[in-house]
């Protein structure tokens, strides 16, 4: 410009180069969000856990575009986060960089901290044993030595480490227990001895715990009555005295014939009381279900396994079911826990009919399988809470809901057969989301699959059930034909229609446009694709 005059414009170019020193910066703050650390002075594995707050700094007003924190060996994108509980003992790392929206990222702040080793307590060993009064080994003993060894982490020498023993007849309900004083504050305690009077004719429930600030060891067993070659002895119930005998040991049960010592039978079993039952083939030839046993809850169930293995004409191999009902019931109609099965597959189902009361079923729809109970079993203290009878019959379907029993498989050995994503094709409805307990599956319809390369997308739909041709979908052709003067002046052609009589002189138009059927011939299977 002369004044204000334009004189011309001139354009130069220039490059500016921003120093990679251009970058933003951050710090981090790390807290114990469970604050253990006030406790012992430092970090504890298994325990604490971290609170991480990333500050972010802009250089020349750029702003943040993301976050990267590494803590405890996982990776957050958030500024601020709260980790999972420490799983490493020794030193654990803290970092953290930001991007801005430039692309630039900052240098890594990072901040170490020490981790105190720990394990929750253990009783690492408990042995029992019938005595005398001063100790010495005695299977007709009237007193109970019990010796255990327990470990307690000490972090830094502030936790706290108490031991206890519980006691008590197998068929009473409630332990006496006793508090180990002179073991407070042990760490280690190796091989430690008690030794508490115990009736000969009684069995006994024994229980030592290991206590710290936040967990509990526990470890349980039993002791026999004392031994005997062969003992009797009477019971008082509601309905008079009733007798049991021992065999190696003195009874503590009515009716019922206990043996101390391992046995060994030269006959065939063919009924032993509740713990093995055994039912003869029935329903040969009828198609349908067989009841083979009916299982009613009489107290609160402590979810105990209760075993029942099946066979039947023609099979390969037994089918060994395992029932557990719920634990966390608080009355005595508890639900069912798990229903699971190994060896061949039969087909057994579980349908609660009443409180309390259940029935378990087998598939003989096919006819002349005869299935029966090979024998049952469950523990010892669980006789009571139960009871298992054999009604022996046959229904044509089974009543909803219904319950099947799952294979008994490591779900490590389950995803290796069918992992994420596998599809699965069935020659029937079947649902493998109950045929496979652990795992999801989908079920896919309505298309043929279509098997990409490498660089596909997977999941990708496509293509139509039918389709509408239009004139672009038509072959390249000529329609040949006569023509003659139709008399008109301005319409000088026209086609000839069958029989020889003219047509309009517009467009000749035929067809109906109906879609035609776009799919080989197929036949229709089910298909499902697990997605957990």
């Amino acid at each position: 410009y002369n004044g204000s005059t334009k004189i011309g414009t001139k354009y130069c170019g220039f490059t500016a180069t921003v120093p990679a020193s251009v970058k933003p910066s951050c710090t981090i703050q790390v807290l114990d969000a469970t604050n253990i650390q006030d406790t012992y002075g430092n970090l504890v594995q298994g325990l604490s856990k971290l609170y991480v707050k990333t500050n972010f700094y802009a250089a020349y007003s750029s702003p943040v575009a993301s976050y990267n924190v590494t803590a405890n060996g996982v990776r957050y994108t958030k500024n601020e986060i709260t980790t999972g509980v420490i799983s490493q003992a020794g030193t654990t790392t803290i970092t953290a960089t930001v991007k801005d929206k430039r692309g630039r990222t900052s240098d890594a702040a990072s901040a170490s901290f020490p981790v105190l080793d720990y394990s929750p307590p253990a009783v690492t060993k408990l042995s029992v044993t019938r005595c005398n009064q001063d100790g010495t080994a005695n299977k007709r003993g009237g007193y109970i030595k019990v010796t255990f060894s327990a470990a307690i982490s000490s972090l830094n020498s502030k936790n706290n480490a108490l031991y206890y023993l519980y006691y008590k007849k197998s068929k009473d309900s409630s332990y006496t227990k006793v508090s180990f004083t002179d073991l407070t504050n042990q760490y280690s305690v190796s091989n430690h001895t008690y030794i508490f009077e115990a009736g000969t004719s009684s069995s006994y429930d024994v229980s030592v715990e290991a206590v710290d600030r936040h967990n509990t060891g526990e470890r349980t067993t039993k002791v026999s009555t004392a031994a005997s070659i062969l003992s009797w002895r009477g019971f008082k119930t509601s309905s008079g005295v009733e007798d049991g005998v021992g065999i190696g040991k003195v009874p503590d049960k009515a009716n019922v014939l206990q043996v101390g010592w391992d046995a060994e039978f030269d006959k065939n079993l063919v009924q032993i009381g509740n713990r093995y039952s055994f039912q003869p083939d029935a329903f040969g030839g009828e198609k349908g279900y067989t009841l083979l046993a009916e299982i009613a809850l009489n107290t609160l169930n402590v979810n105990a396994p209760i075993v029942f293995t099946i066979n039947r004409r023609g099979a390969a191999s037994p089918m060994k079911l395992y029932i557990r009902f719920a634990s966390s019931s608080t009355t005595v109609d508890p639900d069912l826990g798990s229903f699971k099965y190994e060896g061949t597959n039969y087909g057994a189902f579980m349908i609660k009919t009443a409180t309390s009361t259940w029935r378990l079923y087998v598939d003989n729809t096919t006819g002349w399988s005869n299935p029966c109970v090979q024998e049952w079993y469950t523990t010892d203290n669980q006789f009571s809470r139960l009871s298992v009878s054999f009604p022996k019959e046959q229904i044509a379907a089974l009543p909803t809901p219904w319950y099947r029993a799952g294979p008994l498989a490591p779900q490590n050995i389950m995803d290796s057969f069918f992992p994420v994503g596998y599809i699965l094709l069935l020659y029937s409805h079947a649902d493998p989301n109950d045929m496979y307990p652990g795992t999801s599956w989908e079920r896919i319809h309505g298309a043929f699959p279509w098997f990409t390369d490498a660089n596909g997308q997977i999941g990708l739909t496509g293509g139509e059930r039918e389709v509408s041709l239009t004139v672009k979908n038509l072959p390249a052709h000529d329609h040949g034909g006569t023509y003659t003067n139709a008399g008109d002046a301005t319409k000088t052609h026209s086609w000839l229609a069958s029989g020889g009589s003219a047509m309009a002189y517009e467009a000749v138009s035929v067809g109906d446009g109906d879609p035609h059927n776009n799919m080989p011939p197929y036949i229709q299977i089910s298909a499902w694709r697990r997605t957990a």
